[in-house]
């Protein structure tokens, strides 16, 4: 039995997706460093703004509690959404549209994800939500959040006990 919640292990499960993403798992990317962000900030934040050095950071955001399911050993269904962001700084002197390489990485980030929406049967379903652009703070493109919802359901009685499946 696992010591985490199963929030926790959805959050597991979906570092492990990012961690595939590579050409030779056929994906159109490499992705090199892949991140959650700590109480003090990002622990690898330099990675994040390497030329030519594609990265994730997974940001989880709301959780809400959706419905009781009454039953043998009562659930409780959640939705937690995730900002997964994909960060891009290409080389100077790479004269691809940046939307094109925001396409193609967003696009490797949401296959990851999606090829088990399930997540070892922890969840019910993920959802992608949508992607949008973001900056740094000295205003130059840094890549893109693609936003996913995933519904998964506990024992109502402890949290670590998945009743998705």
């Amino acid at each position: 039995m696992d010591t985490n919640p199963v929030l926790e292990q959805i959050a597991g499960e979906i570092l492990d997706a990012l961690a595939e993403i590579t050409v030779a798992n056929g994906y159109q990317n490499d992705v090199g460093t892949i991140l959650r962000p700590t109480r003090v900030g990002l622990t690898d934040g330099a990675a994040l703004k390497s030329v030519g050095h594609l990265s994730v950071m997974l940001d989880q955001d709301s959780v809400s509690r959706v419905l009781s399911v009454e039953g043998n050993g009562s659930a409780v269904e959640w939705i937690a959404n995730w900002n997964l962001f994909g960060f891009i700084l290409p080389a100077d002197n790479d004269a691809t549209p940046i939307d094109t390489l925001a396409n193609r990485f967003v696009g490797d980030i949401e296959k990851a994800v999606m090829q088990d929406p399930q997540r070892h049967d922890l969840a019910i379903n993920t959802e992608v939500l949508g992607n949008v652009p973001f900056v740094f703070e000295d205003g130059q493109f840094g890549g893109r959040v693609l936003r996913i919802a995933v519904t998964f359901r506990t024992l109502e009685s402890d949290p670590f006990v998945s009743r998705s499946a």
